[in-house]
């Protein structure tokens, strides 16, 4: 079993947050800050694109429905934001357990009560990196640096700067670390899954209606020679009325 010093000992010297605990150095087409992570806010694709397409939300505040379809340059900015948020949000692969563990102790030894124990710390130790099995490096690190400088806020309380704080309280303190990066995430992801609007029937007014039926109506009197056929009706109607009235016989009209 490892020694309690020998894990402190691995600790960032600096006490600042680890690199990000996937490699970013691949060409994403995402918003990067100065250390490689993409930014908690990139105003193209979480505002921006999202208030120009979404037309419906579902109830949990995702996109559900675009008012069209995303242009290449829109889709290529988001799929990038997605991928990047994707490698950032990894949890912590296994050859980086000795650096969690080394955070986690770095963090519990600022804390006088936890000092004098040396198996029951690294049992603490060892239960901690496994409730944080669902994050990433970076986030477990920056968290940890919260707690350690007593700088860590859950629901709008400080913790007791008296004590080491518990499983729950170090898993809510790192889940806020990575809060606004999953919120873009989700966005990103339901964008490229969310089905286009189908277009509004169009509505008529009564004169649009009316003026539809009346060019209707004329266009069929000049189609396949109807007004010719009508025209060669009625003169033939009048050439029959003619020979029965040169013949004394009753109208087409007579009782």
């Amino acid at each position: 079993m490892k020694k309690l010093g020998q894990i402190v000992h691995a600790a960032n010297p600096q006490g600042s947050a680890s690199l990000p605990s996937r490699s970013l150095a691949r060409e994403l087409p995402a918003e990067r800050d100065a250390a490689g992570m993409p930014v908690r806010f990139d105003r193209t694709c979480d505002r921006t694109i999202p208030d120009r397409l979404v037309r419906f939300r579902s109830l949990e505040g995702t996109p559900a429905e675009l008012r069209r379809a995303l242009t290449a340059d829109e889709r290529a900015a988001i799929e990038g934001r997605k991928a990047a948020l994707t490698d950032a949000l990894s949890p912590y692969s296994d050859d980086e357990r000795d650096a969690v563990e080394a955070e986690v102790a770095a963090m519990f030894s600022g804390f006088r009560s936890m000092r004098a124990q040396d198996d029951n710390m690294i049992a603490t130790i060892e239960v901690t990196c496994a409730v944080l099995r669902e994050f990433p490096l970076w986030a477990i690190a920056k968290g940890c640096k919260m707690i350690a400088t007593r700088k860590a806020v859950i629901d709008g309380r400080r913790l007791d700067e008296r004590y080491a704080p518990n499983d729950a309280e170090v898993h809510a303190v790192v889940a806020e670390e990575v809060k606004l990066y999953r919120r873009a995430l989700n966005t990103a992801a339901a964008i490229l899954d969310a089905p286009v609007a189908l277009p509004d029937p169009v509505r008529l007014s009564r004169k649009e209606i009316e003026a539809t039926l009346t060019r209707s109506i004329d266009q069929k009197s000049f189609d396949d020679g109807y007004v010719a056929r009508t025209m060669a009706d009625l003169e033939r109607r009048r050439l029959a009325r003619e020979a029965q009235a040169a013949a004394g016989l009753p109208g087409e009209n007579a009782a």
